[in-house]
């Protein structure tokens, strides 16, 4: 009897290990900044079958494709802190072209406390002027704490007003479980984790000129993989959810700069070489004829990707408008994948 008392104590303590409990704390706040990579899509759907218990995902082939800084700043920081007191936000987008008006500066704008983390508004220019989108019905992403087995389900809604265009609306659901708990492994390292399922419904319409539109509503659905270690998640999966199908439409992951390697020297048949050292107006690429370029994309120094291409221009890639200051060239050959810095530097 002994034994088997035993036996289940170390089952259940087994059970317990592994198990983290996330709150407040590890998640963003204002003055965070992490980077992330963005991963193709082919073959995610089938890879986020795995929940439960004691899980191992392996995501240790995800490959970058791109690259973003997330910043989280307090509002005061943004044109919008008139409109959203003791909030921080993060910039979605420059601009988003709606035809027959323009917004640009695209921010949401958060607030938290020990039992939740919500999304309280969106910020949003026309034409330099700095308008609000505010929930009248918060979009709660996180209650606390988070463990394994919670289950939440909250409503959200929120308004704008957009020139032109008219008044936009729009209201949904969240449901949000978690649904697994064990090791997450991606190229950025190895992590003990929950994995978090959100399937939100949304629907919209748009009052134009007296008539009320209807747009359709659609069903979205995010896999989460979140570690004490980070403040966004290790992994997260977002895509489209028509019947039982899931169609993956993002993939990011926690990410750092690519390694840059040290110039090879001119001897080297694999070696590659960017100048002029800095570059002004134009920037070249030596590189040897047995390792032919298959990829070229570059980053500023805040992680946004500023260029990508298959090619290399023998006339030189045109700066003229380049900002400047360091960028990280992440180059894929035949023969081998690097990094390297150069920089602009338009005065001489």
């Amino acid at each position: 009897m002994k034994i088997l008392l035993s036996l289940l104590l170390l089952s259940f303590s087994c059970s317990l290990y592994g198990q983290i409990t996330l709150n407040r704390s590890h998640f963003p706040q204002s003055g965070d900044s992490m980077r992330v990579s963005n991963a193709p899509t082919t073959g995610m759907a089938d890879r986020v079958q795995n929940t439960g218990p004691n899980q191992n995902w392996d995501f240790r082939d995800l490959q970058s494709n791109s690259q973003e800084v997330l910043y989280y700043q307090s509002s005061l920081q943004t044109p919008y802190f008139f409109y959203f007191f003791n909030t921080f936000g993060n910039k979605l987008v420059d601009s988003i072209d709606l035809v027959v008006t323009q917004l640009t500066l695209l921010y949401n704008f958060f607030g938290a406390n020990n039992n939740k983390f919500s999304t309280r508004g969106l910020g949003f220019s026309v034409q330099g002027l700095p308008l609000p989108a505010n929930y009248t019905d918060e979009d709660e992403i996180y209650h606390f704490p988070l463990n394994y087995g919670r289950r939440d389900s909250t409503t959200f809604a929120f308004a704008a007003s957009l020139p032109t265009l008219g008044d936009y609306k729009n209201s949904g659901w969240r449901r949000t479980e978690v649904d697994g708990w064990g090791t997450i492994q991606t190229p950025y390292g190895s992590f003990e984790c929950l994995r978090l399922k959100s399937t939100v419904f949304t629907r919209d319409s748009l009052n134009f000129q007296g008539f009320n539109l209807g747009l359709p509503a659609r069903t979205t659905v995010e896999y989460k993989w979140l570690a004490k270690e980070e403040k966004v998640p290790i992994l997260e999966i977002t895509g489209t959810q028509l019947l039982n199908t899931f169609t993956p439409t993002t993939v990011r992951y926690r990410d750092r700069l690519p390694p840059v390697i040290p110039a090879a020297s001119s001897g080297d048949p694999l070696g590659l070489q960017l100048y002029p050292v800095p570059a002004h107006d134009k920037l070249f690429l030596r590189i040897h004829p047995t390792n032919p370029l298959q990829r070229i994309m570059i980053f500023d120094s805040f992680g946004k990707l500023v260029h990508d291409d298959n090619s290399f221009p023998a006339a030189g890639l045109d700066l003229t408008y380049w900002s400047d200051g360091v960028y990280v060239a992440h180059l894929i050959t035949e023969k081998l994948t690097l990094s390297r810095r150069f920089m602009v530097q338009h005065s001489r």
